[in-house]
């Protein structure tokens, strides 16, 4: 019975040994990874407004590169939702914010060849909804045109990021074509709020392998 049990202390120290040398050789793997595809944090040097119908316009900040610094995208007018017997009335939406001017990256393969391929694309934006006002559009752009999928959450809080497909073929030569359109709406408790849009970062993550 002895030798059986030593066995059975040999197996599972050989075990142990195995899980903790392939656990080892993952954490490299994944550090490997990562050094082979950086993510750089982007800030939109312009931002513009498009506004139709009822919609409630912006005031426009001079600085839309900068977080935190009180000079803000602010709405005009509050967007309400005014409670009646049944429902909700007069609720409204707001313009949407054009975000735009993000700077190329310079980076190429590892082996020189080739601008390098963006891998995936993260969208952050610095907001204050005041708790009640709530996401409609928020989407990436192409040379001003909308792609891919409208990114609006109802449970997005003020500062939130939001991940959108990459565009076919995109470089960190072409960056630069990039953009954001943000857009809001009333609640869906009545209330009467204002709010303000202090930036919209885009996070590139991008392969020099």
């Amino acid at each position: 019975m002895l030798w059986i049990k030593i066995a059975s202390i040999a197996t599972i120290i050989t075990t142990s040994t195995v899980i903790t040398v392939f656990s080892i050789h993952l954490r490299i793997l994944v550090c490997m990874l990562n050094i082979d595809m950086p993510t750089r944090t982007l800030a939109p040097y312009t931002v513009t407004q498009t506004t139709t119908g009822s919609e409630v316009a912006w005031q426009l900040t001079a600085t839309p590169w900068t977080v935190n610094d009180h000079n803000r995208c602010g709405l005009r007018a509050p967007l309400k939702a005014v409670h009646n017997l049944a429902d909700l009335s007069g609720r409204g939406n707001s313009g949407t914010l054009n975000w735009s001017g993000y700077a190329n990256i310079s980076a190429v393969t590892a082996d020189g060849s080739t601008v390098a391929p963006v891998t995936a694309i993260q969208i952050k934006v610095f907001a204050d909804k005041r708790g009640r006002l709530l996401d409609k559009t928020i989407r990436l752009t192409v040379n001003g045109s909308a792609v891919g999928a409208n990114l609006a959450s109802s449970s997005a809080g003020n500062i939130h990021t939001y991940t959108a497909a990459v565009p076919a073929n995109l470089t960190v030569s072409g960056i630069s074509t990039l953009g954001v359109d943000t857009q809001y709406q009333s609640g869906t408790q009545p209330h009467q709020d204002m709010m303000t849009v202090d930036t919209v970062q885009l996070l590139i993550t991008y392969s020099t392998d």
